[in-house]
């Protein structure tokens, strides 16, 4: 007699798994799991070269800004060889020229952040380059102020600003020689 708290169990046999069963399986857990590989593989080459072209085109913002303002402290080092006798005329000068040089230093920082060693050097380079062309500058407005002769810093500017050209053409070439690079290369 069976107490109505109490359950009849009944044994019923274990399913049984043939081999063709078991095999088939196998290559479907196999497939599944070989294609979620595949998909994340695919999803990471593709973030990777997205990053590589978004890194790409943030160093070539970077390399043009820096180079914009090297220009900048070029052509007001040659504007400065054009004579001028009014005092405000050369102070803003002088002034002008003090801000693009800032914005060089300041630009290079963020050449060398974005690298790679050969531009940040060749940006080193043209800094160093760049900033005596605006001291001799600065020297010629200076003693345009005072009246003094200023033929020979005039030579020692077309020297300068002759090997600025030098510079500025090597800092290129090192930055075509990244950019020129695939992206992720």
């Amino acid at each position: 007699m069976f107490c109505s708290n109490q359950i009849q169990q009944t044994q019923q046999p274990a399913p049984t798994i043939r081999p063709g069963q078991a095999i088939g399986v196998v290559g479907t857990t196999a497939a599944s799991a070989l294609t979620g590989w595949a998909g994340r593989r695919q999803v990471q080459t593709q973030q990777a070269g997205e990053h590589a072209r978004w890194r790409k085109q943030g160093q070539r913002e970077t390399y043009a800004a820096f180079l914009t303002a090297v220009e900048q402290v070029r052509e007001h080092s040659h504007q400065v060889g054009v004579e001028s006798s009014r005092i405000e005329q050369v102070s803003r000068g002088i002034d002008e020229l003090n801000e693009q040089v800032d914005t060089v230093i300041r630009t290079l920082s963020m050449v060398i952040v974005e690298g790679p060693e050969a531009v940040a050097r060749a940006a080193e380079e043209l800094r160093d380059t760049s900033c005596e062309v605006a001291n001799v500058s600065m020297d010629i407005l200076d003693r345009r102020r005072n009246g003094a002769d200023v033929s020979q810093l005039c030579q020692d500017l077309a020297e300068r600003q002759s090997w600025l050209d030098e510079v500025i053409t090597a800092y290129a070439e090192a930055v075509r020689a990244v950019l020129d690079q695939p992206p992720g290369a």
